[in-house]
């Protein structure tokens, strides 16, 4: 790790290659130039079939094989416990027809070029494992009139392998409060949004849940409402929620066996509703206007960046957990059925609650960290991002204790980091020295 440029930001364009060495980086958070969307100054990029910058190629399709050829680079310089996640948006065919069909290139055609990407990526040996859903809910007006106006945009996790490093326990969403009451009863309620009649529930509180308007499945949709520094995140649920989306057993079935799962904490969804964060730049020169905010970077570098990393042998200090003995949980039994678990499908509607009791007082114990026994010492990980721009990753970064290396081929985009990291919240005083 000495080797490397850690808290740097380095101006270099890496279509010429990523000056790093193989397998050393722990995360990759990025987002690349869109195709064909900005123009971001006289730099240009030279590959096999062509120069100029990346984004504006005269084809979506020779975009796509571009980015391709980065995203080898950044395999070579990920660990193979790695996780690279990539944030792209799509876009809509403008280029002139000419009179003749082009297939998937042609007026108005919205050109999937994120999914594109991703299948390129996964023929190319990545391992897709999650589509992330990031909704805009700020999101610009379209003056379109025949589609709806665009509001999200795709981040992509990609792996080299099936086994890599990712503590979800990093960034578990708390479970509310009426989700734990749901659990102390069995789960002995029926919400109003989905019955039609009123229906007695037996054993257990007979409680009507309206439909709130903050949505009701806690693992479906999850907004970001704050972080900071203790490394505490903090969640509300958002987006309307759909009665035929899953029946009351499907719903009630999810919510138990994640509540089995993880008594404490849920796992957080893949639709992420977050706010842009525009930044106008501190003059004319230090100016971007694409730029992801810093919430959209908290929860994958939390999972997938390690905390202790031997300084050594290069090993990841992993959570030991010690899970109860299964063997003496509940037994089930098919004594208590009811019209009510005759409705939802459950046999045992006192089971559920037996268990939960029981778990309650079993949890999943923590005994520790493992120790590669060098006794060397640990270094945090290190997050790349080749398309830096503003420098939002390793501003997120730094304040979370982690290590960054940054690249751009634009100079005044590197500058523009290097004051955003270090906490310029102004424009430049008249005279004030760059950094």
């Amino acid at each position: 790790m000495e080797s490397l440029p850690l808290n740097k930001i380095i101006c270099h364009d890496v279509v010429k290659g990523i000056p790093l060495p193989d397998e050393s980086i722990d995360v990759v958070i990025t987002s690349p130039p869109y195709w064909g969307l900005r123009v971001y100054g006289d730099e240009k990029s030279t590959f096999e079939d062509w120069e100029g910058q990346l984004g504006l190629e005269p084809d979506p399709q020779m975009y796509i094989n571009h980015l391709l050829q980065v995203c080898r680079e950044i395999k070579r310089v990920l660990k193979k416990t790695g996780c690279f996640y990539l944030n792209l948006g799509d876009k809509y065919c403008s280029l002139p027809s000419k009179g003749k069909n082009k297939g998937w290139i042609q007026p108005k055609q919205l050109l999937l070029i994120p999914s594109r990407v991703a299948i390129a990526l996964q023929d190319d040996g990545w391992i897709l494992r999650n589509d992330i859903v990031w909704y805009k809910m700020n999101h610009m007006p379209d003056s379109v009139k025949d589609r709806l106006a665009n509001s999200w945009e795709h981040v992509f996790l990609f792996t080299r392998q099936q086994d890599y490093y990712y503590d979800l326990d990093a960034i578990r969403e708390p479970h509310k409060a009426d989700s734990l009451v749901r659990a102390s009863y069995g789960f002995k309620m029926i919400p109003r949004a989905w019955k039609q009649e009123a229906i007695p529930v037996s054993g257990g509180k007979n409680i009507d849940i309206d439909c709130h308007p903050a949505g009701k499945n806690p693992g479906d949709v999850s907004v970001l409402k704050s972080w900071g520094t203790d490394k505490k995140l903090e969640y509300h649920g958002t987006g309307k929620n759909n009665p035929m989306g899953q029946s009351p057993s499907d719903l009630k079935r999810n919510i138990v066996e994640s509540y089995k799962k993880n008594p404490k904490d849920k796992n957080p969804g893949d639709f992420w509703g977050l706010t842009t964060q525009p930044f106008i730049g501190y003059n004319e020169e230090l100016e971007h206007f694409a730029v992801f905010p810093e919430a959209l970077v908290v929860q994958p570098l939390l999972a997938s960046c390690p905390k202790f990393i031997c300084s050594k042998c290069g090993r990841t200090r992993e959570k030991i957990w010690k899970k109860p003995d299964m063997s003496q949980r509940p037994k089930r039994s098919t004594s208590s059925k009811t019209a009510v678990d005759e409705h939802l499908g459950f046999k045992d509607r006192s089971a559920g609650q037996k268990y939960q009791d029981w778990r309650n007082g079993n949890p999943d114990v923590l005994l520790g960290l493992t120790d590669c026994g060098c006794k060397a010492g640990f270094n945090q990980g290190v997050v790349l991002d080749p398309f830096c721009g503003r420098g939002t990753v390793g501003k997120v970064a730094k304040q979370f204790g982690f290590n960054y290396i940054l690249f751009d081929i634009k100079p005044e985009y590197c500058e523009l980091a290097k004051l955003y990291i270090a906490g310029q919240k102004n424009k430049l005083l008249k005279g004030q020295k760059k950094l």
